[in-house]
């Protein structure tokens, strides 16, 4: 969830702890969890997931903590999940390029999850969050990040 705010407490906030939290608002905004739900700005989006910056000013929570948008930009300068554009007047997601899913590849059609997941857990692999066969004898199975998929590998 985005930052929440009681009325009035925005003009008794330090400099930096409203930098902080328009720097987590915005991110919030453009977060998988928010954007699987938020249809108005998934419609103000082009085809690389980019808003006009004016956009977000426009959000009640950011009415409260600034409508100036060299002061948002500012905030969310060192972001490492919002990317702004070199007219700065576009920003978007930094998009998530963690590989957590792991490809078994001519595993028998007649083979059952629970063989796979024997199969898997005899060389010790991590926690496997999910696994599901598809077509063409493959079977995919996803773990929590990017480092326990290798770990797998």
């Amino acid at each position: 969830m985005g930052v929440t705010i009681p009325e009035g407490e925005t003009k008794q906030m330090t400099e930096q702890e409203r930098s902080e939290a328009i720097k987590r608002q915005v991110e919030y905004y453009f977060s998988r969890q928010n954007l699987s739900q938020d249809s108005f700005l998934l419609s103000k989006m082009d085809m690389e997931h980019s808003v006009d910056i004016s956009v977000i000013t426009e959000f009640k929570m950011m009415k409260q903590l600034s409508a100036d948008v060299d002061y948002i930009l500012s905030a969310i300068k060192d972001s490492d999940k919002i990317i702004i554009d070199l007219e700065k007047k576009r920003i978007k997601p930094i998009p998530n390029v963690e590989r957590t899913t792991l490809i078994l590849r001519n595993i028998p059609s007649s083979a059952t999850e629970e063989s796979v997941r024997t199969l898997l857990s005899s060389v010790n692999v991590p926690s496997i969050l999910a696994i599901r066969p598809d077509v063409g004898d493959n079977w995919f199975v996803t773990f929590e990040n990017q480092e326990s998929t290798r770990q797998a590998m």
